[in-house]
């Protein structure tokens, strides 16, 4: 009896798996954090605004002033890991720069313009990709992900 030559299905089922778990390991390299880092920078900030907010609400000795730079996020007079978001490492910028207070209602008040954002203050997180992330405080006070309406 001639042996035949060539390859068992087991060898090549084994060929194909090594593939997968090579190719999903590069394929993970290669879409870096930056493909969501926008959304994880805009659900960082949902939660410091927040916390700035109910400070304010219930005149806490604290932050109750927002500062949004284009890097920086959160209380910029007492910087500490709950209250204060930087986003240099992760390459997202923030637009538009704001410094909002909230009055005793939670509402949000421009420190510039002395006035509430009358459309709501829209805050927009961009990634080094381009991919963007939207946040809003609207007039009410409602702090949330998405564009304001």
């Amino acid at each position: 009896m001639a042996r035949q030559h060539g390859f068992t299905l087991i060898e090549l089922v084994m060929v194909i798996i090594v593939l997968a778990i090579i190719s999903v390991t590069a394929a993970s390299r290669y879409a870096s954090k930056s493909s969501f880092s926008a959304q994880l920078a805009r659900d960082q900030a949902i939660a410091i605004a927040r916390q700035i907010q109910i400070t304010a609400m219930q005149q806490q000795r604290g932050c109750a002033t927002l500062t949004i730079h284009q890097q920086l996020f959160g209380c910029a007079t007492r910087q500490n890991a709950t209250n204060y978001l930087t986003t240099i490492n992760d390459q997202v910028t923030i637009t538009p720069n704001y410094i909002i207070a909230f009055n005793l209602l939670g509402q949000p008040l421009n420190a510039h313009a002395e006035s509430q954002c009358m459309t709501g203050c829209e805050i927009v997180f961009t990634a080094n990709n381009n991919n963007y992330a939207k946040m809003c405080i609207n007039q009410q006070g409602y702090i949330h992900a998405g564009a304001c309406l």
